[in-house]
Protein backbone atom coordinates (compact mmCIF):
# COMPACT_ATOMS: atom_id res chain seq x y z
CA UNK A 1 0.00 0.00 0.00
CA UNK A 2 1.07 3.78 -0.71
CA UNK A 3 1.84 6.09 1.96
CA UNK A 4 -1.42 8.11 0.81
CA UNK A 5 -3.59 5.33 0.81
CA UNK A 6 -2.30 4.01 4.34
CA UNK A 7 -3.39 8.30 5.79
CA UNK A 8 -6.52 7.89 3.70
CA UNK A 9 -7.46 4.76 5.73
CA UNK A 10 -6.09 6.24 9.19
CA UNK A 11 -7.99 9.54 9.01
CA UNK A 12 -11.58 7.19 7.60
CA UNK A 13 -10.95 5.06 10.97
CA UNK A 14 -10.89 7.98 12.71
CA UNK A 15 -13.34 9.84 11.91
CA UNK A 16 -15.39 6.27 12.21
CA UNK A 17 -14.22 5.89 15.93
CA UNK A 18 -15.18 9.63 16.27
CA UNK A 19 -18.53 9.18 14.95
CA UNK A 20 -19.14 5.63 16.99
CA UNK A 21 -18.40 7.68 20.09
CA UNK A 22 -20.70 10.36 19.12
CA UNK A 23 -23.57 7.18 18.61
CA UNK A 24 -22.85 5.64 21.60
CA UNK A 25 -22.81 9.24 23.54
CA UNK A 26 -26.36 9.94 22.44
CA UNK A 27 -27.89 5.95 23.47
CA UNK A 28 -26.77 7.02 26.50
CA UNK A 29 -28.80 9.33 27.34
CA UNK A 30 -31.71 8.05 25.62
CA UNK A 31 -31.76 4.68 27.77
CA UNK A 32 -33.67 3.97 30.53
CA UNK A 33 -32.52 5.34 33.85
CA UNK A 34 -32.61 3.12 36.78
CA UNK A 35 -35.37 4.42 39.19
CA UNK A 36 -33.81 6.73 41.42
CA UNK A 37 -34.34 7.62 45.33
CA UNK A 38 -36.04 10.09 46.46
CA UNK A 39 -33.22 12.85 46.96
CA UNK A 40 -32.31 14.24 49.99
CA UNK A 41 -31.89 17.92 49.14
CA UNK A 42 -31.99 20.11 46.77
CA UNK A 43 -28.46 20.57 46.05
CA UNK A 44 -28.69 16.70 45.07
CA UNK A 45 -31.90 17.17 42.86
CA UNK A 46 -30.06 20.30 40.90
CA UNK A 47 -26.55 18.60 40.82
CA UNK A 48 -28.26 15.97 38.53
CA UNK A 49 -29.95 18.34 36.36
CA UNK A 50 -27.04 19.95 35.87
CA UNK A 51 -25.16 16.84 35.22
CA UNK A 52 -27.84 15.47 32.66
CA UNK A 53 -27.86 19.82 30.98
CA UNK A 54 -24.26 19.00 30.47
CA UNK A 55 -24.28 15.74 28.93
CA UNK A 56 -27.05 17.24 26.47
CA UNK A 57 -25.01 20.32 26.29
CA UNK A 58 -22.14 17.84 24.86
CA UNK A 59 -24.01 16.07 22.66
CA UNK A 60 -25.36 19.23 21.45
CA UNK A 61 -22.26 20.40 20.73
CA UNK A 62 -21.19 17.28 18.77
CA UNK A 63 -23.71 17.51 16.50
CA UNK A 64 -23.37 21.49 15.62
CA UNK A 65 -19.52 20.25 14.56
CA UNK A 66 -20.92 17.61 12.43
CA UNK A 67 -23.27 19.64 10.82
CA UNK A 68 -20.29 22.75 10.70
CA UNK A 69 -17.99 20.72 9.64
CA UNK A 70 -18.93 17.47 7.98
CA UNK A 71 -15.31 16.44 6.66
CA UNK A 72 -13.94 15.81 10.27
CA UNK A 73 -16.36 13.05 10.03
CA UNK A 74 -15.21 11.41 7.30
CA UNK A 75 -18.33 13.22 4.87
CA UNK A 76 -17.67 15.28 2.03
CA UNK A 77 -20.70 17.11 0.50
CA UNK A 78 -19.54 16.93 -3.11
CA UNK A 79 -19.42 12.70 -2.00
CA UNK A 80 -23.44 12.86 -0.55
CA UNK A 81 -25.08 10.53 -2.57
CA UNK A 82 -29.02 11.98 -3.60
CA UNK A 83 -31.43 10.72 -6.28
CA UNK A 84 -32.02 13.65 -8.40
CA UNK A 85 -29.62 14.43 -10.90
CA UNK A 86 -28.30 18.04 -11.53
CA UNK A 87 -30.61 18.83 -14.27
CA UNK A 88 -33.75 17.54 -12.01
CA UNK A 89 -32.80 19.81 -9.46
CA UNK A 90 -32.46 22.59 -11.41
CA UNK A 91 -35.95 22.12 -13.26
CA UNK A 92 -37.09 22.00 -9.59
CA UNK A 93 -35.19 25.22 -8.83
CA UNK A 94 -37.07 26.94 -12.45
CA UNK A 95 -40.54 25.68 -11.19
CA UNK A 96 -40.11 26.87 -7.34
CA UNK A 97 -38.80 30.26 -8.59
CA UNK A 98 -42.23 30.37 -11.07
CA UNK A 99 -44.47 29.38 -8.20
CA UNK A 100 -42.55 31.98 -6.07
CA UNK A 101 -42.85 34.91 -9.17
CA UNK A 102 -46.79 33.80 -9.35
CA UNK A 103 -47.65 34.18 -5.10
CA UNK A 104 -46.24 37.50 -5.29
CA UNK A 105 -48.27 38.38 -7.57
CA UNK A 106 -50.85 37.65 -6.19
CA UNK A 107 -50.23 38.61 -3.18
CA UNK A 108 -49.86 42.20 -4.41
CA UNK A 109 -52.97 41.71 -6.19
CA UNK A 110 -54.99 40.86 -2.84
CA UNK A 111 -52.99 43.88 -0.86
CA UNK A 112 -54.55 46.29 -3.40
CA UNK A 113 -57.72 44.69 -3.45
CA UNK A 114 -57.53 45.41 0.48
CA UNK A 115 -56.42 48.83 0.09
CA UNK A 116 -59.23 49.84 -2.20
CA UNK A 117 -61.64 48.47 0.48
CA UNK A 118 -59.65 49.94 3.27
CA UNK A 119 -60.11 53.38 1.68
CA UNK A 120 -63.67 52.79 0.74
CA UNK A 121 -64.26 51.55 4.22
CA UNK A 122 -62.71 54.51 5.95
CA UNK A 123 -65.06 57.17 3.16
CA UNK A 124 -68.19 55.64 4.53
CA UNK A 125 -67.63 56.14 8.08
Amino acid sequence: MSDDTNKTDGGENERRSRLREIQRELVQVDAEAPPREKPADLNQILNEVLSQKQQRKHQLKAIKQFFDDPSQFGIDADDVPHSSSREEILERHKELTYRSRLLRSVLSVLRREAEKLDSKTASDT
